[in-house]
């Protein structure tokens, strides 16, 4: 199935429209599971100093660095008496979130974390998440987020009207290029699916005349691959619904083709995050498809020469681009939500935010940000917004969390090596994905 974008008022955002707030006067909060608990507080009301466990995952030293300035801003100025240890945890192409789930479950694990949200129904259903919901309801600034963000919040645990994470970044891919390379091929900005695979073709070439290809049309990734690999399914006609017919076939195909026919590198199946981003500023790939979080890093490497463009649609109108998120959630077991959900609004539309989208060019679309001269300026912005109307996520299934860490970077490099049919591959991704 294809999921309706969950941000398509993010769009309206974007234009000053505004949302208005939802109070919530109850004295208690539903616990893992469901359930209903009584909120202590008691520590919170007291004044006494409160320590938070916080873990995250950054691309970058400096993102890591800045996340740092972030906490460290948080406690100096928090009225709660609260302080914040910060820990960081390798994104492990996905695995973060498998790895705190065994974390979690054997008793440790943060109080509040980084997530993404295809992990939420497998965490929700082990009674691992704090339900937020009077939290988030008695919280002056949730209007400030689209109500469709809050609706994909709550889908993702099957549990409408409820909210168990809370909103910290959302971003769509698009395709990283270099002008003045596509000016020297003399090729056009690609507005289709299939100008788009015949850049790649084009942009691959050997430019020493050794024999040896030293520019690869585009970086493929493996691990954590798995958002634009669907890009390809999509566009071919196929869908989430069955992803053993004859067009998924047939995206799984072209999408292998740039590997099999050499305008990938070679080691492409097991090119992660870092490999594939090293592959495009050192000039060894013409693109690469990624997102608003690389863009400082980009301007910074290449100046004014660097573009993109977002990922396009087929002749037939098949286009797709991944909703890419990060939330932010309190876990069960902790003794301080009170705290921990301070901290979560410091992160979601207060000085947390700012920072991190002053730093990263990445936000959670909220009013106060997409208002800001230098969002409504930003080119990559601007290309992130054209991918909102037809972006979507991968189905909350219990299984996804695992596909996307695991199970598909395994599947897709047998697939691309021949150790495995695409036939065969595509009912290994349906069973990885449903369970079935």
């Amino acid at each position: 199935m294809k999921k309706k974008s969950a941000i398509f008022l993010a769009v309206i955002l974007t234009l000053g429209l505004t949302a208005c707030s939802s109070k919530g006067d109850s004295a208690e909060n539903a616990g893992a599971g469901g359930e209903t608990r009584e909120v202590s507080g008691e520590t919170e009301a007291s004044g006494e100093a409160i320590e938070l466990t916080y873990w995250y995952w950054a691309d970058t030293t400096e993102q890591s660095d800045l996340m740092k300035s972030i906490v460290a801003e948080y406690n100096a100025t928090n009225t709660m008496n609260v302080t914040v240890h910060a820990e960081e945890n390798a994104w492990n192409g996905g695995a973060y979130v498998e790895d705190m789930y065994v974390a979690v479950a054997g008793g440790g694990g943060p109080d509040i974390s980084t997530f993404r949200i295809s992990g939420a129904s497998m965490f929700h259903n082990g009674g691992y998440l704090y339900n937020c919901t009077d939290l988030v309801n008695g919280w002056e600034d949730k209007g400030a987020l689209a109500d469709s963000i809050w609706e994909s919040i709550s889908e993702s645990t099957g549990t409408p009207g409820e909210y168990y994470s809370v909103p910290w970044t959302y971003e769509t891919l698009y395709v990283y290029y270099r002008p003045s390379m596509f000016e020297e091929l003399n090729i056009k900005v690609p507005e289709t699916y299939e100008e788009f695979m015949t850049a790649i073709e084009k942009c691959t070439r050997d430019t020493d005349g050794d024999g040896k290809t030293d520019v690869y049309g585009l970086s493929l990734r493996g691990p954590g691959g798995q958002e634009p690999w669907y890009y390809w399914l999509y566009a071919n006609g196929a869908t989430f619904d069955d992803l053993t017919s004859e067009a998924a076939v047939k995206g799984m195909e072209a999408y292998k083709s740039i590997y099999t026919n050499g305008w990938a590198p070679e080691t492409a199946p097991t090119d992660a995050y870092s490999e594939i981003m090293a592959n495009f500023k050192s000039g060894r790939a013409a693109m690469v498809i990624h997102h608003v979080g690389s863009s400082v890093d980009m301007t910074d490497t290449f100046g004014e020469d660097v573009a993109a463009f977002t990922l396009p649609a087929s002749e037939a109108g098949n286009g797709w681009d991944a909703l890419c998120d990060t939330e932010l959630v309190i876990m069960s077991s902790t003794k301080h939500p009170e705290a921990a959900f301070d901290f979560a609004k410091f992160m979601a539309t207060g000085k947390g935010q700012e920072m991190w989208f002053e730093g990263t060019r990445k936000c959670n679309l909220n009013e106060k940000i997409s208002a800001r001269e230098d969002f409504q300026n930003n080119q990559f912005l601007k290309t992130s917004l054209e991918g909102l109307d037809h972006a979507g996520m991968f189905p909350f299934t219990p299984h996804c969390s695992e596909f996307i860490s695991t199970t598909w970077a395994s599947i897709t490099q047998r697939i691309l090596l021949d150790q495995l049919s695409v036939e065969e591959g595509m009912q290994e991704y349906k069973t990885a994905l449903y369970g079935e």
